[in-house]
């Protein structure tokens, strides 16, 4: 006899694509130690009009990644990984005016 697990409806975490999550972690690391912050309060998520620079900036490495520009020649990382970090960057930004708006 097998045993049960009813967990079909649950957060499958198997599906994260764990390499792209370490090229967004490298990112963020190279923005830490440039902007020398604390990991309790990390500066980017106070960046003013974070929505809009956020945005700006998922679309010039987009570009920069369109262009066939594969590396970033400040940071050394992958453009797509800088574009996937500003990606989760403006979308922090953009749901918390959501939940400001939904008061």
């Amino acid at each position: 006899m097998k045993g049960k697990k009813f967990d079909q409806e649950k957060i499958r975490w198997d599906c994260v694509p764990w390499k792209m999550i370490e090229g967004i972690a490298k990112v963020m690391t190279y923005g830490a130690n440039k902007y020398n912050e604390n990991p309790d309060d990390p500066n980017w998520s106070k960046v003013e009009d974070g929505e809009h620079r956020y945005f700006g900036a998922m679309m010039r490495h987009f570009m920069a990644d369109k262009k066939g520009e594969v590396f970033d020649p400040e940071s050394g990382e992958e453009h797509i990984d800088h574009f996937m970090f500003n990606a989760i960057a403006y979308a922090s930004f953009r749901k918390q005016r959501s939940d400001k708006d939904d008061n």
